[in-house]
């Protein structure tokens, strides 16, 4: 991963003392800023390290489930630009970057870096999916995606992850946390409203405005 090092959005340090740039404004505003900045990178395979600026607790959902998945070159990606797996909504796109399951042959790659493909002829390991909502529409998604191109024979017994959003951050000063502040404590903790599941072969899940979802599939 990380192969397409174009550029990717980050806050201009020219910036850094602006009213809206700042940690504390970022803070008060909450994890949508940041979260908005990953899917712009997790979409192009530009890499989590593009997203430095940030503050840690708006970081750390997504930089924790990308150590989890074990995130490396042994993915592929069927990027949103040249992907069959599913038809977005307007102003929606998504990218899936696949982990070949063990054994099995590497796939056909669609360019010299042997690095982009167009599907898995093979279960895989494991699937991440990136879905980017660019519209201000939120609610509940529910997509038919095309299961065979991802080297799925059935979704039965499939497991399904909402790997960032299921957690929500939590100040443990509450509304008395001094968020101007940088050793601010805080944790992550489950959040009930984020949920994944297959439904009658349709992948559900919540989306909000301006933001993403990454679903693991294994």
């Amino acid at each position: 991963m990380g192969y397409n090092h174009g550029r990717v959005g980050v806050w201009d340090p020219k910036l850094g003392n602006q009213p809206h740039t700042t940690r504390e404004a970022q803070r008060r505003t909450g994890p949508s800023i940041a979260q908005h900045m990953q899917s712009i990178a997790l979409l192009h395979d530009s890499g989590h390290h593009m997203w430095n600026n940030p503050p840690d607790e708006h970081r750390a959902p997504a930089e924790n489930a990308l150590e989890r998945l074990n995130w490396g070159s042994q993915y592929l990606t069927i990027p949103y630009w040249n992907q069959e797996v599913v038809v977005m909504p307007q102003n929606m796109y998504a990218t899936f970057y696949v982990e070949p399951g063990p054994n099995n042959p590497k796939p056909d790659t669609v360019d010299t870096t042997g690095h982009y493909c167009l599907g898995l002829d093979n279960p895989p390991a494991k699937v991440i999916c990136i879905f980017s909502n660019e519209s201000d529409w939120q609610g509940e998604m529910r997509l038919r995606l095309n299961w065979s191109i991802l080297g799925f024979d059935s979704t039965d017994g499939l497991a399904v992850e909402n790997a960032v959003h299921r957690f929500k951050l939590h100040y443990l000063e509450g509304e008395q946390a001094d968020l101007s502040r940088n050793d601010v404590k805080w944790e992550l903790v489950e959040d009930p409203e984020e949920y994944a599941r297959i439904e009658n072969g349709e992948l559900v899940f919540p989306m909000t405005d301006g933001n993403y979802r990454m679903i693991v599939l294994q």
